[in-house]
């Protein structure tokens, strides 16, 4: 995981953590070969070189 995304990760709010944590395990057990990257200052799951789900979780 690189920094940005560790930064992001650790900045979502605590009451929206498992409700992000449980989307990703959704997404990675729907598509193992998903990658996910900062894109727009998002977490981007990717498959190959095309953006499929962001996820913005720090908003109020």
């Amino acid at each position: 995981m690189d920094e940005g995304l560790q930064d992001y990760v650790a900045a979502v709010p605590q009451h929206r953590k498992q409700k992000v944590d449980m989307l990703y395990r959704l997404i990675m057990e729907m598509s193992p070969r998903a990658v996910v990257d900062m894109n727009y200052r998002m977490p981007t799951c990717r498959v190959g070189d095309d953006g499929w789900v962001a996820v913005a979780a720090t908003g109020a």
